[in-house]
């Protein structure tokens, strides 16, 4: 198979998407690539053919002889279990991806004992670039000392001039897979999400960026640690925390995973730190929902980069699902119910389309996170004062519900005493008028009697009686 320089090119674009798929899903992925690719479909599915045999056979070694134009065809070994790379031995493969296989080996000299994984390019001699991402790669790892990132060992290259890095093996799930199996709540998938930030924001802090965060490049450990890995396409930063595009970029293409890139990788445009956030925004989005941001009835590339750089992402409780709700061991009810608010607000500023938009660094966003956790107002919202006092109940539930029975008891005792002495009151008011009544009533029935005997020159008979009224004995003369 003959092919030119810039065929091979989009032909290993396109293997790189390939290799990222699982093999089910690829029949669906083949038959989009014949709409936007059909001259490549042909040479793709051969290649991808080897592939699948060198898998169930004799590795790399029955992979047809390609040849690029200008230069002569070469072939490459097969590697299996029980080979020697350097001074390490190969156990058994434990990863593939678009540019490189990964095996699990042991070092064979004696200079230390100790599992890594071993990362080797695939078809060197037809992609001469690798051996220079390899070095690079090499470099920046040696960089990265952090309990959240996988450790670098060693690097090499082989007598018959195949480049190889010796890493942490990791044996762990990819975070998304990690959660669903253990049906993690939603605040312990943020509290992972917490473990990545802290890595990428170290990894910035040495002026370099991932480019590639994806979950299969964030694994969980079976203790619930994060480690993040391949840092293979990794970016320097330049001079303003801006990665432009070098020589070995323009030559070998932008590597990059397009359902997790953001909008200025899509476009080519320099990267700062700020595509690292959105890319960690995607990751965190599948995570709580299950779903990917943009909701597409075909998922053509084209169509994926264009939703990428101008559609807006559903929010997160939109995008909720009765089946993901069972991985986080909620009702989709109370799914959507623990996304709506804060973390629709988060996931959504850290997808902004416009880099300026998003969080500032991976703290920030973090910090976010760790606000939403304690139930603490979140800068990504407005701090309007009904927002404020709804995160202080929240945050303390039991204090205010104690303070609230507290006040209701207190207010209905008070209530209650200031009825008893208004009815008290009322009573006393009531029997005072009755006794002035009494008293005035008394005094009119006296007069009457005092006006009759004044009028008849008084008689002993009714001076008596009078006198017994007067003193109260409530007795009447004897007759």
């Amino acid at each position: 198979m003959d092919v030119s320089p810039d065929t091979w090119k989009a032909l290993s674009q396109l293997l790189d998407e390939a290799f990222d798929l699982e093999p089910a899903d690829r029949v669906a992925w083949l038959e989009r690539v014949g709409t936007t690719h059909p001259d490549l479909l042909p040479q793709l599915k051969k290649l991808l053919s080897a592939h699948a045999t060198a898998e169930s056979a004799d590795a790399l070694e029955q992979l047809p002889a390609l040849s690029v134009a200008g230069s002569a065809a070469t072939k490459v070994n097969a590697l299996e279990a029980g080979a020697y790379v350097g001074p390490y031995r190969l156990k058994r493969e434990i990863g593939s991806g678009g540019m490189a296989d990964l095996w699990l080996a042991e070092r064979a000299d004696g200079a230390f004992q100790r599992d890594v994984a071993l990362k080797l390019p695939r078809i060197t001699r037809l992609r001469p670039d690798l051996a220079a991402r390899f070095a690079h790669e090499r470099d920046i790892l040696a960089r990265l000392e952090h309990p959240y990132i996988a450790r670098f060992y060693d690097a090499g290259v082989t007598d018959d001039g195949l480049p190889f890095l010796a890493m942490e093996y990791v044996d762990g799930r990819r975070i998304t897979q990690w959660c669903d199996e253990r049906t993690q709540s939603i605040p312990a998938r943020l509290r992972l999400m917490e473990q990545v930030l802290e890595a990428v924001q170290f990894a910035h802090s040495n002026l370099i960026i991932h480019r590639d965060l994806k979950p299969s490049n964030i694994l969980v450990t079976v203790s619930g640690q994060v480690r993040l890995l391949d840092f293979g396409i990794a970016k320097l930063l330049a001079a303003g925390n801006v990665a432009q595009e070098t020589h070995l970029t323009q030559q070998s293409g932008r590597a990059l995973t397009p359902e997790y890139a953001s909008p200025e990788q899509i476009r080519g445009d320099p990267l700062t730190t700020a595509s690292d956030v959105y890319s960690l925004a995607v990751v965190l989005y599948e995570l709580l929902t299950g779903k990917m941001p943009y909701r597409l009835t075909i998922t053509s590339a084209a169509q994926l980069e264009e939703a990428i750089v101008n559609a807006t992402p559903a929010r997160p409780s939109s995008a909720a699902t009765a089946e993901h709700a069972r991985f986080c061991d909620l009702s989709e009810k109370r799914l959507r119910r623990a996304l709506a608010g804060d973390l629709d607000t988060i996931v959504l500023k850290a997808l902004a389309k416009d880099p300026a938009h998003r969080y500032g660094s991976a703290t920030e966003l973090a910090q976010d996170l760790r606000r939403h956790l304690a139930g603490e107002p979140v800068h990504a919202r407005p701090a309007s004062w009904r927002y404020r006092a709804r995160t202080f109940v929240r945050r303390n539930r039991l204090a205010v519900g104690a303070g609230a029975a507290v006040s209701v008891a207190l207010i209905a005792g008070t209530t209650v005493s200031l009825w008893q002495a208004q009815r008290a009151r009322a009573q006393a008011e009531l029997t005072r008028q009755q006794a002035v009544r009494a008293e005035e009533v008394k005094n009119f029935v006296l007069s009457i009697f005092a006006d009759a005997d004044t009028a008849r020159g008084g008689s002993r008979e009714l001076q008596r009686w009078t006198c017994c009224a007067r003193r109260g004995n409530g007795s009447t003369p004897r007759q």
